[in-house]
């Protein structure tokens, strides 16, 4: 009875170490792949004195970090990016399509539709390019608060481009029309304004 009770532990150790041989199955990660600007990826002050800088009137600045080769972004088109936004003056993120979706973001850059100055930063883009773009509060905001954004935030941005499209024609009306509406309450704004002392 001992001799079996040996022989029954010897085979339930041999079966073990036997098992524990085998190579191990690889495990199929079910996550999502992240997108090229994920959340670990490093905030860096936006380079305002490198030469490569192309500064704008109106405060927008923007630095090719990759030049594309595809077709450009002039005026009214829908893109199809990778975007990180920054608040520049804590490296806080804001938004960023990978926050809500594994996918890039599409969409059209027209007024109504995104801020003026992530429309503007994405001219003369061209697809396969990578850009960081600085906006000023004039172009971003403004006075209002927007989440993390408080009001007069200034905003960085850095966006990578893999296609553009043209947008149709309802999106350039409508934002035709937006921008005529603004003209016209910014003339009525400037009459009402008390003259210069």
């Amino acid at each position: 009875m001992r001799l079996v009770s040996i022989l029954l532990a010897v085979a339930v150790l041999f079966s073990a170490c036997s098992k524990s041989k085998e190579p191990a199955k690889p495990v199929k990660d079910t996550t999502a792949a992240p997108v090229v600007q994920g959340p670990d990826k490093a905030f860096k002050p936006f380079p305002k004195d490198d030469p490569r800088v192309v500064k704008h009137a109106n405060g927008l600045m923007t630095l090719d970090l990759e030049v594309g080769k595809g077709k450009a972004v002039e005026g009214i088109v829908i893109v199809k990016t990778n975007y990180t936004g920054w608040l520049p003056t804590t490296g806080k993120v804001f938004d960023a399509n990978w926050k809500h979706s594994t996918e890039p973001a599409e969409f059209p850059l027209a007024k109504g539709q995104v801020i003026d100055g992530f429309s503007l930063g994405f001219q003369g883009m061209k697809e396969g390019g990578r850009r960081v773009m600085w906006l000023p509060s004039a172009l971003a905001y403004k006075e209002a608060s927007m989440g993390d954004i408080t009001p007069n935030s200034d905003l960085m941005f850095e966006v990578s481009l893999f296609e553009v499209k043209e947008a149709p024609q309802s999106i350039k009306d409508a934002a035709a029309a937006m921008a005529t509406q603004e003209a016209a309450d910014n003339a009525k704004k400037d009459g009402e304004a008390p003259q210069g002392k």
